[in-house]
């Protein structure tokens, strides 16, 4: 009798120092996890890039040098979209429409995803040079990107990132 693979976990938390080797960190975690959740690609690397840029701003820019223990909280959730099925197609990041034809159900999911620091808010430079893509990316590649600022009563910066919607890849034949 062969034992059934477990589910991933549908949420994926982390807390992390404010450092400039947190986005590599958190792009394995994000990498690992969409894996096991079977995201197809290149929606995957599309959420993983998002993630890693919204991360490396807070890392980058939320904390000043002298700041106590800076830290960085990312909190990802699975969501499976009711009323969608296999027969329905999908639209990846490419515009490209995606079905599950392995016979089974599988209802289309999407990530909600919150990158969220405790420092300060600093407006975008309206000359970033050869810098200062980063929202412009994650604007591009998820279907939704919402910043929520601090102000003096509650330092901090929320990113939260809505994924396009897919359908899992068919699990592996055991």
């Amino acid at each position: 009798m062969t034992e059934a693979a477990a589910e991933p976990p549908p949420v994926l938390l982390i807390t992390a120092p404010a450092a400039l080797t947190t986005p590599w960190l958190v792009r394995e975690r994000f990498t690992a996890w969409l894996t096991a959740l079977r995201w197809p690609e290149p929606a995957a690397a599309d959420v993983v890039f998002a993630v890693s840029e919204a991360v490396s701003n807070a890392a980058e820019h939320a904390y000043t040098p002298d700041a106590l223990d800076p830290v960085i909280e990312i909190n990802a959730i699975l969501e499976h979209l009711p009323g969608s099925d296999a027969g329905a197609a999908t639209r990846t990041d490419a515009g490209h429409d995606q079905r599950a034809d392995d016979g089974e159900e599988h209802p289309a999911q999407r990530l909600q995803i919150e990158v969220r620091d405790y420092g300060l808010w600093r407006p975008v430079s309206p000359d970033p040079g050869y810098r200062g893509r980063g929202l412009q990316m994650m604007v591009a590649l998820m279907d939704n990107v919402a910043i929520q600022h601090s102000d003096a009563g509650h330092p901090g910066t929320v990113i939260t990132l809505i994924s396009p919607s897919v359908i899992p890849n068919p699990r592996a034949d055991p």
